[in-house]
């Protein structure tokens, strides 16, 4: 069974940096081509918790995980999935030219963008970003069907928010720490290939259970999210400007 560790702010924060500036050109070659589309990136799974771990030994690398929030569309509208799809893949393989990240690659429900060791012919790390739109319903992704080769929104309604939960953790002496070892210990020790945000939210119930005493969160919802690879587990709070930007879910600011 695969041993993983975790990857050291040291090293993955310039590939980070490089990252954003992939997404910004991205961001403006969309708007070049339909303003409509403009979008707001949020960095979500562990990536998005600085719980960023890798295969010790192996070859893939570690991962970043982005959400692409483009606008809802109006009342008795849709977003027509193929144009979506071929903006945004038109997008990415303009902004990684001249990166040391390779064209971007297309599955179900994500695009994804690898950084390789030539030398080592090893991944160093990927990053897959979904395209999302989120209403008072729920949250709506991009995905290919395989069965019609069409692109379509597909919907999920929203779930359990365990940010409250993680955050009366960091108000604990050594609490985040703590976290931390749990959550590494639950990879480390699963053999089942759950996702990485259903381990986190076990890691979350179980060491707040420990050290506050609390009921768990149900996990039942967050497993039934499990969408080959899409990041969109996370609950959203919904932004109150429409101006585009950065959300930052912690503090619930564009910038």
């Amino acid at each position: 069974m695969p041993r993983y560790e975790y990857v050291s702010e040291r090293e993955y924060k310039p590939v980070k940096a490089e990252l954003t500036g992939i997404i910004r050109r991205a961001r403006e070659h969309v708007v070049e081509d339909d303003p409509d589309l403009d979008f707001e990136y949020r960095l979500i799974g562990s990536g998005g918790k600085n719980l960023i771990t890798r295969e010790v030994g192996g070859n893939r690398g570690y991962d970043f995980d982005y959400n692409l929030v483009i606008d809802a569309p109006e009342q008795g509208m849709k977003w027509v999935g193929k144009g979506v799809h071929r903006v945004f893949l038109n997008a990415f393989r303009q902004a990684v030219a001249g990166t040391s990240f390779k064209e971007p690659e297309e599955s179900t429900s994500v695009l994804t963008i690898k950084k390789v060791d030539r030398r080592r012919k090893a991944v160093v790390c990927s990053c897959d970003f979904a395209i999302v739109y989120y209403d008072p319903s729920g949250h709506h992704f991009l995905q290919y069907n395989k069965g019609n080769g069409g692109f379509g929104f597909q919907h999920r309604s929203f779930r359990y928010d365990v940010d409250g939960l993680a955050e009366d953790i960091r108000h604990v002496d050594n609490g985040w720490n703590e976290l931390r070892d749990e959550y590494l210990r639950l990879k480390n020790a699963d053999t089942q290939s759950k996702r990485s945000f259903v381990l986190y939210v076990e890691a979350v119930n179980n060491v707040h259970r420990r050290l506050l005493g609390s009921r768990q969160t149900p996990l039942d919802a967050y497993i039934s999210l499990s969408l080959g690879g899409l990041g969109v587990y996370e609950p959203f709070r919904y932004p109150d400007s429409p101006v585009k930007g950065i959300y930052d879910i912690g503090s619930g600011r564009l910038h």
